[in-house]
């Protein structure tokens, strides 16, 4: 690769975060839960400490493989989006690659798709405008993983409702599509309903019924449900008999 380079055939692709994608990133931070941010900082740097006795190893998934990671991605499963938010700054801003392993946990299920894009966009143009062949390894497709994210995550209301459970509403204000996630680290009796304060529509998005332990998403279309700017959806959600209503701002 570096005779290459040096023959001026090929260059070192490294991607980087667009401005207004480091500043959504630095954004979010700043709103971030301190305590939370706290816990997980004091968890990785105990797993950090385990980096030397794996640095003979070019494979990022064998750091993961000690309690001290697995303490950090459980307390990470508590929060999955401010974890999420922290792992993005320390991989893309840190350079930290063995996170990359924690980053692909917190965000496969709902955004494996972009990679694809990331890959597929990759593949297509193999040269930049010189013709000269773009150098670039995981990190990087990486790093554009995290910017194609950071430009769909919009704003949302996060409530803790014990130490145990967490509802994430978003986006907030809502135009067209609302999300409610669940998260519990044991099973739970749930339900979730959606009232509009100027229709007084209800919908419910989960019946009542027993939920497995983790993240549980509902989504629903608000066009025709809510009123017009101004209104205000009151998401209800029942956990174990438990009642916890978060508000959220209708934008049109």
């Amino acid at each position: 690769d570096a005779d290459a380079v040096r023959a001026g055939l090929a260059i070192f692709d490294v991607a980087r975060l667009t401005t207004d994608a480091d500043k959504k990133l630095n954004t979010l931070l700043r709103k971030a839960d301190l305590s939370f941010t706290g816990q997980f900082n004091s968890l990785y740097e105990e797993w950090k400490k385990t980096w030397e006795a794996n640095a003979i190893y070019s494979d990022p998934a064998m750091y993961c493989k000690n309690p001290e990671f697995d303490a950090l991605a459980k307390l990470a499963a508590k929060n999955n989006r401010q974890a999420m938010l922290i792992v993005f700054d320390k991989f893309v801003n840190q350079n930290d690659h063995p996170i990359g392993e924690l980053m692909w946990t917190l965000t496969q299920e709902k955004y494996a798709y972009l990679l694809d894009e990331v890959k597929t966009e990759r593949a297509a143009a193999p040269n930049d405008a010189q013709g000269r062949y773009r150098i670039h390894g995981d990190h990087d497709n990486g790093v554009l993983y995290v910017e194609k994210i950071l430009k769909l995550l919009q704003d949302e209301v996060t409530v803790p409702v014990t130490d145990n459970v967490q509802i994430t509403v978003s986006p907030n204000p809502v135009k067209d599509r609302l999300t409610v996630q669940v998260t519990t680290d044991r099973a739970a009796r749930i339900s979730v309903t959606a009232t509009a304060a100027q229709s007084r529509q209800t919908k419910v998005l989960q019946p009542e019924a027993n939920l497995s332990a983790g993240t549980h998403r509902f989504s629903m279309d608000i066009r025709g449900f809510a009123g017009q700017t101004g209104d205000i959806i009151a998401v209800q959600v029942m956990i174990d008999g438990q009642l916890k209503t978060v508000k959220v701002l209708v934008a049109q």
